[in-house]
């Protein structure tokens, strides 16, 4: 068992020695929702709506990472499986990463979980749900219809999924005859 302890704790720190101080300064901050590494090197980090450049990654910083998060995921990257998915063991935040020969050079993208469950009825106060709507998607829960979310990348479908579940799990396992907004 000492070993297996031992051998974690060394992948989790090859991890955070791969990522670097920018990348989880970025993790840690919480106005941060995506670290993104494109093609051309570039690291992007989503904050507070708007993306800024935090850094150039050279190609093999890039495949030391996904290797990095590969093995902490128990998996290995090469050429015949060059992707590699999962949840982070840091704080659980989602990790898609991908290796040549898909792509020229080692890209990925990293989405935190939503920090803050919004109440449903902000979404009708701040304009981004009518009053209609919400009675719409509350009338559809008590009916136990299916509803489907659609979205870009980052437009907030799985935050919006939680707020509206969090609204209505009660509803949802048949607690309440009605839920509050």
């Amino acid at each position: 068992m000492e070993k297996s302890n031992d051998l974690s704790a060394r992948k989790m720190a090859a991890l955070r020695y791969a990522l670097g101080q920018i990348v989880l300064a970025a993790l840690d901050d919480p106005d941060v929702v995506e670290v993104m590494l494109n093609d051309d090197g570039k690291l992007w980090i989503e904050s507070l709506g708007k993306m800024i450049h935090a850094d150039d990654i050279s190609a093999d910083k890039a495949i030391d990472i996904l290797n990095q998060v590969s093995s902490a995921l128990d998996g290995e990257i090469n050429h015949q499986n060059p992707l590699v998915e999962g949840e982070l063991p840091l704080i659980g935040e989602r990790f898609e990463g991908i290796a040549p020969p898909v792509v020229e050079r080692g890209i990925f993208a990293i989405r935190k979980k939503a920090g803050k469950i919004f109440p449903l009825a902000s979404y009708v106060r701040t304009g981004v749900l009518s009053f209609a709507q919400s009675e719409l998607l509350r009338t559809a829960i008590f009916q136990r219809q299916n509803i489907l979310v659609v979205g870009g990348t980052g437009s907030g479908k799985t935050t919006f999924c939680v707020s509206f579940g969090a609204g209505y799990a009660d509803v949802a396992f048949g607690r309440h005859a009605r839920a509050s907004m």
